[in-house]
Order: structure tokens, then sequence, then C-alpha cells
């Protein structure tokens, strides 16, 4: 199984649940095509909000949450280089 990592709760109950609510509506079609596949192939799996890594792809991080998240993407070798602007 291919695990998706997950730390929406509303997004992981649609994943699971067969029941869409009004709002959830305008991407059903994309849900029931996932839905097919969860079990089968794909594992949703719950992970921590500050756990979660690809919160340095999508969101505005403070600096000590962004450079733990980058630590664990790069290696000792090939660290990314921070420039301190002030």
């Amino acid at each position: 199984l291919i695990p998706v990592y997950c730390d929406n709760k509303a997004a992981l109950d649609i994943s699971i649940k067969s029941n869409m609510s009004k709002r959830s509506r305008h991407f059903e079609l994309y849900a029931t095509f996932f839905k097919q596949y969860v079990g089968r192939f794909i594992e949703v799996v719950k992970v921590d909000t500050k756990e979660n890594e690809a919160d340095i792809l999508t969101k505005a991080l403070s600096p000590a949450t962004f450079i733990a998240h980058r630590d664990k993407f790069t290696t000792s070798k090939s660290k990314l280089k921070i420039i301190d602007t002030q």
C-alpha cells in the first residue's frame, strides 16, 4: 500500500466515510475516485501537523520549524544555506 499522509480531519473523514456533505459536493467525483483505491492501493495515514514535512512547501513556517523540516529532506552533506538578511 502507498501511504498518503494527511493532517486534515475533514480530508481523512471524506477518504474513509461514504457520506458527502453539501460543502464537499464540488469535488465528489475526485473523492469517489480516491475512495476506490483506499484500502486496495492507498493507505491514508493521520499525521500530526507538527510532523507534516509537506508544510515546508505549502505554508509560511517559523524559522525553527522550517529548519527542522528542511533537515528531514536534506542529508548532512547537502544542507540548504539560509542567508540571514537581518
